[in-house]
């Protein structure tokens, strides 16, 4: 699962701590744009809560699905072959 830390409804953190309560195995990659009322940075945290990635906006893409990829298990691709 990927989660903003800030959202409209309901905060990443919450989301993490009840997912993490119910099923345990689930990935997760937190997201965020930056801190909220202060100076702290909340990734940290979603990291001790259970997230596998955490990423600042704005997200390396690249870096991004290289992780999706490696949480759902698709092996890295092969290097191609050096011409002869």
């Amino acid at each position: 699962m990927i989660t903003d830390i800030f959202m409209p409804e309901k905060e990443g953190l919450e989301t993490i701590r009840e997912l993490k309560n119910t099923m345990p195995e689930i990935k997760i990659i937190a997201i965020s744009g930056g801190v909220r009322g202060g100076l702290m940075s909340f990734l940290p945290i979603a990291q001790t809560m259970g997230a596998q990635y955490t990423f600042e906006k704005p997200v390396d893409f690249k870096r991004l699905l290289a992780a999706i990829k490696e949480l759902i298990g698709e092996p890295a691709p092969k290097p191609a072959p050096k011409p002869s």
